[in-house]
């Protein structure tokens, strides 16, 4: 890649050779990862809202009467939407989770071509300092995001174990 110097030191391409990115290139990169990366981690957590709120239209459908249902078919039904609303938003939320990773790999593969040192950069890994100063004190979002739908996930479960246990051992008053 052919390259001009400043009087300033900065890198003006004249070139694109071979895919290398000239040092403008590599901050236009860096600024669309960062815009993916907002975009991405807005998806991921307007995801986990809607999590919830589908939780709390399923349990108000349970519990509709005030009351736990007299009739087990109620709890089965609800509880198997349930698992499947489970399934298919731990599926979303792998998918959010792999598109994120990538962009921060992408992320701080940039900041290393254009140098960014510890200082200046935003990746966790070359940022490690105010990583361990400011995030690492407590527990990690994205591990208490996965914690709590696991446990909506076996709550489900555990009603559809216990509603069909109802129904097959005729426990409904």
């Amino acid at each position: 890649m052919e390259t001009t110097q400043s009087n300033e030191g900065a890198d003006t391409a004249t070139s694109n050779v071979a895919g290398k990115l000239s040092r403008p290139e590599l901050w236009n990169q860096l600024q669309n990862a960062l815009s993916s990366r907002s975009g991405i981690d807005q998806v991921y957590w307007s995801s986990y809202g809607l999590f919830w709120a589908a939780n709390a239209v399923l349990l108000v459908a349970l519990f509709s009467t005030g009351d736990f249902p007299v009739d087990p078919l109620v709890p089965i039904v609800i509880s198997i939407a349930g698992l499947f609303q489970f399934l298919a938003w731990r599926t979303i939320h792998d998918r959010v989770l792999w598109h994120l990773n990538r962009v921060e790999a992408l992320m701080e593969r940039i900041e290393e071509d254009i140098g960014l040192g510890e200082r200046h950069a935003l990746s966790v890994r070359l940022s490690e300092s105010d990583y361990r100063e400011f995030f690492a004190k407590g527990p990690s979002a994205r591990r208490a995001v996965k914690v709590s739908i696991h446990l909506v996930g076996i709550s489900w479960a555990l009603l559809l174990v216990v509603s069909a246990l109802r129904l097959y051992l005729n426990l409904v008053p």
